[in-house]
């Protein structure tokens, strides 16, 4: 990164540290991790109004709760996308959420593991798994 003048000091921190960090203190200038992914503009728009449990980067933008607001409002599958767009390149611009692509997360069981939920990485969960065997 120093080639195109960016300088970056790497602070490796435990998983109870960044969770402190990101959610509570919003005391970082970027964070690099696969928490909290960014697929698709619905799923993590709850994350852009100040102040909410789920405001992970400290995000202050009126204009950016308003452009959400207006496109949850929105029902032209048109309207949607083209706010929808307004909304990502706003991110990109001012570099409030940065993803960049990540590891493929697979998750595979024999069918004889019953009752095993599924949540895309966001949990994994064994309390009521079973073996039928």
């Amino acid at each position: 990164m120093a080639k195109i003048g960016v300088e970056a000091k790497i602070n490796l921190v435990d998983a109870v540290t960044q969770v402190d960090r990101l959610l509570v203190k919003h005391d970082f200038d970027m964070a690099v991790s696969n928490f909290a992914t960014l697929r698709d503009i619905n799923q993590r728009s709850v994350s852009f109004f100040k102040g909410r449990q789920s405001d992970y980067m400290g995000i202050d933008d009126p204009n950016l709760e308003a452009m959400v607001l207006q496109w949850r409002r929105t029902m032209d599958p048109d309207g949607r996308r083209d706010i929808s767009a307004q909304i990502q390149r706003l991110i990109a611009d001012q570099l409030y959420w940065v993803n960049v692509t990540k590891y493929p997360f697979h998750q595979a069981y024999r069918s004889y593991v019953k009752n095993y939920p599924f949540y895309e990485q966001a949990l994994v969960l064994f309390e009521q798994v079973w073996l039928d065997k």
